[in-house]
């Protein structure tokens, strides 16, 4: 481990409110397990190599050094910035 990664309190509310949302309002809570084990996946390359992580093309995004990091079996981008 390389770096030492973490998560704001507002971040683990906003992925925990997702969650929530998967399990109860869509009653899919295998789906929301994987996206789970993605996310942990995701943390666990920002920990090996938070560097490689790539700034967003945006010209306002990128200007504000916000970077994005797709998960690697899901259709959603985990937005951070310094």
């Amino acid at each position: 481990m390389a770096y030492k990664l973490e998560i704001s309190a507002y971040v683990a509310h906003q992925i925990d409110t997702c969650i929530r949302y998967i399990v109860d309002t869509l009653q899919n809570p295998s789906a929301a397990k994987a996206i789970l084990e993605d996310i942990a996946c995701a943390y666990e390359q920002l920990e090996e190599r938070a560097g490689s992580v790539s700034f967003y093309e945006d010209p306002y995004l990128h200007v504000k050094e916000y970077r994005k990091l797709a998960l690697k079996k899901h259709d959603y981008v985990c937005v951070s910035t310094k």
